[in-house]
């Protein structure tokens, strides 16, 4: 351990000498810097937390010094902890210290800027660094659906939700974790029961948390008893009407069974935002 890199020797760690040994060894696996070669650590807890606490006092040149001793005090009391990105990526080329990025997914193969497979090679980028992703599938046309380019039908958000999980398993966030992933769709989708149960069976969609995107009208409609309209995505027609209430069990039932998918709130947030 003597080789290793650590914070200076003038800072007392009184919290960080009582951490249990469980508790170093996950803190080593997770977010202590490794040999390249090896997999050995090159740095002691105490140094992961010094360069976390130098990278993040370089946004103040003027007091560097100072915040870099007051911020490595707070880490290593364990008064106050950040985001596993920022142990993982602070002081290396990774760079980058943020958890959660919105990636928005247009209909289209790959034209389009924010295009399917454009967005997913963002999105793979963006976990390669260390960051979670989160993501609406509702734009996209439901399966079965024209595609008049090609004379074909469409295979569904489903399919293309699939096809991210499937590539993500293959990017490790940083040498240190799995990528956390947010798939979203809007209750009014034509698909939306197909995604409801996405990952009722054990491993399906391994790599994501889904959530129904539910308004205050649905919750309405199912309070009421009422039908509820599926929309097309580039009309908003109504191509097909199911029960509400009956919609809102199956929610409610795959999320008892596997514990997804969750419900976001849009009205709420969208007033509060």
């Amino acid at each position: 351990m003597d080789n290793l890199v650590d914070a200076p020797e003038i800072f007392v760690t009184p919290r960080l000498d009582e951490m249990s040994d469980n508790a170093k060894k996950i803190f080593q696996d997770r977010y202590v810097r490794k040999d390249s070669v090896t997999g050995e650590p090159i740095e002691t807890i105490r140094g992961t937390m010094w360069r976390v606490a130098s990278a993040v006092a370089e946004a103040h040149p003027e007091d560097q010094g100072a915040r870099t001793a007051r911020y490595f005090n707070l880490l290593a009391d364990m008064r106050m902890l950040p985001n596993s990105p920022t142990f993982t990526g602070a002081g290396t080329r990774l760079g980058n210290l943020s958890a959660c990025f919105v990636l928005p997914i247009e209909d289209d193969m790959g034209g389009h800027p924010d295009g399917i497979f454009q967005t997913l090679r963002n999105a793979a980028l963006i976990q390669k660094t260390g960051g979670g992703n989160g993501f609406s599938f509702s734009r996209l046309r439901p399966k079965g659906a024209p595609v008049h380019s090609s004379a074909g039908k469409a295979s569904g958000p489903i399919s293309f939700l699939r096809v991210f999980d499937s590539a993500f398993s293959a990017v490790n966030q940083g040498g240190a974790r799995r990528g956390a992933n947010m798939g979203v769709m809007r209750v009014d989708h034509p698909d939306i029961r197909e995604f409801i149960a996405a990952k009722s069976t054990e491993g399906e969609v391994a790599n994501f948390n889904i959530s129904v995107a539910l308004t205050d009208e649905f919750m309405q409609a199912a309070l009421d008893g009422r039908d509820w309209a599926l929309l097309a995505r580039s009309t908003g027609d109504v191509v097909d009407k199911v029960p509400a209430r009956q919609l809102l069990r199956e929610i409610a039932e795959a999320s008892w069974e596997c514990a997804d998918p969750g419900v976001q709130f849009d009205t709420t947030i969208n007033d509060w935002h």
